[in-house]
């Protein structure tokens, strides 16, 4: 009857009756939604509510809940402070994009954000995905995977928490429980009760003895309510009260990470921070505070925005996949789409300015490299992100990957951000931090004067300047990281040079640009230190032979050697930081002496649970170590650490969150010497 069912279930995914009048009714009306937005809306707190729903289906609760939410937003006087939404939801068999089309020319008086959602919609690939719908203030976090792992990943991310993340509402919307009996079993309402707030509210249109029983023994009260059409009855419930679970008395170390634990400095909205070092991390952090509400003042040394290892004048972006997925291929893949979905909503001067190419051609020269054609097929099928081009020699296709022009990728990020030049330090070299009472004092030098200034939050996005101490709190070998020098060439274009229409990248990539130059980069050399910034001739010989050889395996012409002589040559020279794990470090600084004090001789003694506390130095944070990922990793990396700082959820998972957390290494290091 032109209705999606899910044959794994045996179910339909909506009444064939009125399903969005249906929805309205069971979810929105069963949680009081607008009545509960409502009686904050003329409050000064900063209002974000959450909500989560088990079972995405179709999105048709997400859509419904958008619209209702939208006309709260209309209906809202124009001093009033803007609320947020976000909307969390798990979905364990996520539809196709083509299909979902054709469900949506069922509903269209939701056209408006149902186009939105399709246009926005993820790869269907395990993990979060977190979209922006900006206009409406509303952030949409899909969780595609299990049930179970879902809420298993956000009680680890609030657990982690001094400030837990806790919902105001839920949906449960899975399958028929007699079909679906995982999803409505005691021990998953019990993790939605440790998730709700006290007086949070819960619809379902289930009235089974199973769900009525697991939701009053987690601590619901019920209320049945008259059914919608042909159904009798439907639920509503409000929980009050929390289960008693003892906890253990020691930590287990095959489950238990407790050396995440962090602390956000206060549980006040947060009035000051400062952000140290004006690349691409440094920016994309302003960009994603300012998301939240909070604008940061940024400091750099050089006289501009991305004077560093952020200035060379092309960057590549595309994802980096291994047959296995490990957690870097996974992170990787995950901040791929997230930059894809960010670029996608640019406006066409913004992308005009931005792109040097789209599409991304990688050669597959090594044995290794060539495994990875082992993936190719599953990736294209669930997103076609990957393929074959024409091309005979071992390749992998990116038609949606390419080259940006990374200093306009950091100025329009600050322009995003909204940052005045009063909070631009350029020119200014930091050149301390000390703990000032609850605060932190940053001590700069900016017009030959000594200065200084306290802020509740400092973010260091310091790149390679990262491994000189700005304060005595840290030690930079704790993090496990390393130098390398890159150099890149640029040749300005000639009828000799082909002139390419994407980006090729083997040994080397080329990248061509507007303007008519070839862009060629980039080396990699271990270094101790940054020290001269002068180009190597022969680098760049180096680099420009090895370009030749890319260019003739993809049926390019090669460069001839005497147009190469007589040609000017100019290029980049920066330092990228890189970890052991080729991870970044995104997360606080670590309280050393707290954690080593804690986990003394760890896996060798016991640890008793209420002897532990939190190991990071409050307000002191860092987002840095990209290596040459950075234009891949930066927006990804910034939101996740922003919803850190104000205790908001991840656009990654927890396993993730803990992959890249700077005190890694050193729990490493700990667990494999058992001492300190």
């Amino acid at each position: 009857d032109q209705r999606p069912f899910n044959p794994e279930f045996d179910d339909i995914y909506f009444s064939s009756q009125n399903p969005i009048e249906e929805s309205d009714y069971v979810f929105a009306q069963g949680c009081q939604l607008l009545e509960s937005w409502q009686n904050k809306a003329n409050t000064d707190e900063q209002q974000t509510f959450h909500l989560a729903e088990l079972g995405f289906g179709t999105g048709l609760n997400f859509l419904v809940t958008a619209k209702l939410w939208q006309a709260h937003l209309d209906s809202l006087k124009e001093t009033t402070r803007k609320p947020h939404l976000h909307f969390v939801s798990i979905e364990k068999r996520p539809i196709a994009q083509n299909d979902l089309q054709e469900i949506y020319k069922l509903w269209p008086e939701l056209k408006d954000i149902s186009d939105q959602l399709i246009d926005k919609l993820p790869s269907p690939t395990y993990g979060r995905h977190q979209i922006e719908f900006s206009e409406l203030n509303i952030t949409l976090t899909l969780f595609y995977m299990p049930v179970e792992q879902a809420l298993d990943d956000l009680l680890a991310e609030s657990g982690h928490k001094e400030n837990k993340i806790k919902f105001e509402h839920w949906f449960l919307d899975g399958f028929s429980p007699s079909k679906n009996q995982d999803m409505w079993c005691q021990e998953m309402i019990d993790k939605i009760a440790k998730l709700s707030r006290t007086g949070s509210l819960l619809a379902t249109f289930s009235v089974s003895s199973q769900v009525k029983n697991a939701l009053m023994t987690s601590g619901f009260v019920l209320n049945k309510r008259k059914g919608f059409e042909k159904k009798r009855e439907v639920l509503s419930a409000k929980f009050v009260e929390k289960k008693i679970i003892k906890q253990q008395q020691y930590i287990n170390l095959k489950y238990d990470t407790p050396w995440f634990n962090s602390s956000s400095s206060s549980s006040d909205p947060i009035s000051s921070g400062a952000i140290i070092g004006a690349g691409l991390a440094g920016c994309a952090t302003a960009y994603a505070l300012s998301k939240k509400g909070i604008q940061a003042d940024l400091y750099e040394s050089g006289d501009s925005i991305a004077s560093g290892a952020s200035g060379a004048a092309a960057g590549i972006f595309h994802p980096q996949l291994t047959p296995d997925m490990n957690l870097p291929s996974q992170f990787s893949w995950l901040a791929y789409l997230y930059l894809l979905r960010f670029l996608s909503e640019l406006n066409d001067n913004q992308k005009d300015t931005l792109f040097y190419g789209k599409g991304l051609i990688k050669g597959l020269s090594t044995p290794e490299d060539q495994e990875r054609l082992a993936i190719k097929d599953w990736i294209h099928s669930l997103s076609s992100g990957v393929s074959h081009n024409e091309f005979k020699a071992p390749h992998l296709y990116f038609p949606h990957a390419g080259a940006l022009n990374i200093p306009q990728f950091c100025q329009l990020l600050i322009e995003l951000a909204g940052l005045s030049d009063e909070r631009l330090f350029l020119s200014t070299q930091v050149n301390s931090i000390e703990k000032n009472g609850e605060q932190w004092q940053l001590l700069f030098k900016q017009d030959g004067e000594n200065q200084s200034k306290n802020y509740q939050h400092i973010i260091l996005c310091t790149g390679s300047a990262f491994q000189k101490p700005m304060t005595n709190h840290f030690d930079s070998k704790t993090y496990a990281t390393h130098l390398t020098r890159g150099q890149s060439c640029i040749i300005n274009h000639d009828d000799s040079i082909p002139l390419l229409k994407q980006v090729l990248m083997d040994q080397v990539y080329l990248v061509p640009q507007n303007n008519g130059q070839l862009h060629i980069g980039a080396t990699f050399e271990p270094c101790e230190q940054p020290d001269s910034f002068d180009l190597d001739p022969l680098v760049q010989r180096q680099l420009l032979e090895q370009a030749n050889s890319t260019l003739k395996k993809f049926g390019n012409d090669e460069i001839a050697d005497e147009l190469i002589k007589s040609l000017t040559i100019n290029g980049n020279v920066g330092y990228r930081l890189h970890t052991q794990d080729k991870l970044p470090l995104v997360g606080g600084l670590i309280d050393e002496i707290k954690l080593k004090k804690d986990f003394a001789n760890l896996g060798q003694r016991k640890i008793r649970n209420e002897d532990l506390s939190t190991y990071n130095l409050p307000g002191l944070w860092m987002n840095s170590a990209y290596g040459s990922h950075g234009l891949l990793y930066a927006l990804i990396a910034s939101e996740h650490l922003s919803n850190t700082i104000t205790s908001g959820i991840s656009p990654i998972n927890s396993q993730l969150a803990q992959a890249i957390h700077p005190v890694r290494f050193l729990i490493k290091q700990l667990l494999k010497t058992g001492t300190t």
